[in-house]
């Protein structure tokens, strides 16, 4: 067994010890600056033959914005489906979408519609049937902006 006085001793090096490592530190920080990357949304919903949908959605910092018909088919499970739709990019109006630059596409990995230099604002995409549908079809819109 330690004696009294050796606990004592070491119990006041073991307080000491702490209250050193509760002094002021002499290193300063400086705030960090963060800055954001692009954001992704995703559009998505049915297409029926002779109709067409919008997606408003924000920009919120100025600059390009790219839309990309990412994946159409007749089902949940199954190919993708072969006709083309018409994919828009403008600026909403009312309950609609009024189209600055549009194309007609199929599905693909890369962005079909960009604009470069967008202001921030509201913006909106479209898709629509060209007259190629014969029959209901799911899609995925992916839109990549500021």
């Amino acid at each position: 067994m330690m004696p009294v006085r050796h606990v004592l001793v070491l119990a006041t090096a073991l307080a000491a010890l702490g209250a050193a490592g509760c002094g002021k530190s002499s290193t300063t920080t400086s705030p960090s600056t963060t800055t954001s990357g692009p954001s992704t949304e995703y559009f998505d919903g049915t297409l029926a033959p002779a109709a067409s949908s919008f997606y408003s959605f924000t920009v919120t910092n100025p600059g390009a914005v790219s839309v990309t018909l990412a994946s159409m088919a007749t089902a949940k499970v199954g190919p993708a489906a072969s006709a083309r739709i018409t994919l828009g990019l403008g600026t909403p109006n009312g309950f609609g979408c009024t189209v600055s630059g549009s194309a007609d596409v199929n599905p693909g990995l890369n962005a079909q519609l960009s604009n470069p230099s967008n202001a921030a604002g509201i913006y909106c995409v479209s898709v629509a049937d060209p007259g190629d549908l014969s029959t209901d079809v799911l899609f995925v819109v992916r839109i990549v902006h500021t």
